[in-house]
């Protein structure tokens, strides 16, 4: 695993370096019955999860779709693809800057592309 570290004057720690698909997310295991908050790399293809992110980027796609790009302050980044009924819903903030809570699953089209969530409902919170 890749890894940063950091020098502090009593300790060294270290940080992972900053990459899509390593937003974190929160998700419920139903066989343990327990909550988990991992980045987005460790959950399972098709788990159902949520992720919170500042909206860094918006692609419009065919069909009124879109992709947007969440990331939080330490670097880490999802790819998130909203359908054309999120789209509509909420066009007016889908921006850079405002804040994204969003659900949906977990996708993973090839092994080297990094884990991106299908949203199924967002909020967007307007900065």
């Amino acid at each position: 695993m890749n890894r940063i570290a950091r020098k502090t004057k009593t300790r060294t720690t270290v940080l992972p370096i900053p990459m899509p698909g390593r937003l974190a997310v929160d998700y419920y295991d139903w066989d343990l019955r327990l909550g988990f908050s991992v980045p987005l790399i460790e959950v399972a293809t098709g788990t159902l999860v949520t992720a919170t992110g500042t909206i860094t980027a918006v692609v419009r796609l065919s069909g009124g779709r879109a992709m947007v790009v969440l990331s939080t302050a330490d670097g880490n980044s999802a790819h998130v693809a909203l359908n054309a009924d999120i789209v509509r819903m909420v066009t007016p903030a889908l921006h850079y800057g405002n804040r994204l809570n969003v659900r949906g699953t977990v996708t993973r089209t090839t092994s080297v592309q990094p884990a991106g969530i299908a949203a199924v409902g967002v909020n967007v919170e307007i900065v």
